[in-house]
């Protein structure tokens, strides 16, 4: 989804503080996707509470409301 802001981001002028924004964005999906992973992983083998809380944020992150 960002990989085209990253993308313009790095193209731009070569500022420093704009490659700073990419980098930091590209550990932000980085730590996203981590995040996702788990709780997709919960959804599937959890229960209780925890189950809960992972299908909840999971759909919100999918957009599924």
């Amino acid at each position: 989804m960002s990989d085209d802001l990253v993308k313009r981001l790095r193209d731009d002028s070569g500022d420093w503080l704009t490659d700073l924004a990419a980098d930091r964005i590209e550990e932000l999906e980085a730590k996203v996707a981590k995040a996702v992973e788990f709780a997709e992983i919960v959804e599937r083998c959890g229960h209780g509470a925890l189950w809960d809380l992972a299908r909840t944020t999971l759909a919100e992150i999918r957009g599924e409301d």
